[in-house]
């Protein structure tokens, strides 16, 4: 993998993981403790699998991500760990992890989970919401839509909803 840290691109293939052009940055090391780093790490996985630069299949070489995380083998073996419990991450034994591959079924599950809860989740806004929610909501919509117009990763992550949002 091709991955990119805080100090610029670091080409982790000397590792022995296949490479590809597809990077992940690292996030600044946290300060309050070792359960931080392990949900950082984590998190900056989930959002490259989110944004399609890990994509289903793709191996997550323990070495290759402790270096781009400046953190030990130990710290990316917990989080792959807490993404395995998610299905996000598959653990193979004598293998390494990956990034999970749903079948067709599993895929379907997942999208009628979705379904229902954010039909929920509307429901509950919809009951709640203030005209400053409203507005906030449509300027964040307006947002989303000029950055997939344009094809702009950066900005597609930047508004791409999630649990800081209204």
């Amino acid at each position: 993998f091709f991955f990119q840290a805080e100090d610029g691109i670091r080409d982790s293939s000397v590792t022995g993981v296949q490479t590809c052009a597809l990077p992940i940055s690292a996030p600044a090391r946290p300060r309050n403790g070792s359960a931080s780093t392990t949900e950082a790490i984590a998190s900056r996985i989930t959002d490259a699998v989110i944004e399609h630069r890990l994509l289903p299949g793709a191996k997550l070489g323990e070495e290759a991500l402790a270096e781009v995380f400046g953190v030990s083998r130990t710290k990316v073996r917990q989080a792959l760990i807490r993404l395995a419990q998610e299905k996000l991450v598959t653990l193979q034994p004598a293998r390494g992890a990956f990034v999970a591959k749903p079948d067709a079924r599993e895929a379907r599950e997942l999208f009628d989970a979705r379904r229902i809860m954010e039909r929920v989740l509307i429901e509950r806004f919809a009951a709640s919401a203030t005209r400053e929610h409203l507005s906030a909501l449509r300027d964040h919509m307006r947002e989303e839509q000029a950055a997939i117009r344009g094809q702009d990763t950066a900005d597609r992550k930047s508004t791409r909803l999630n649990s800081s949002h209204t």
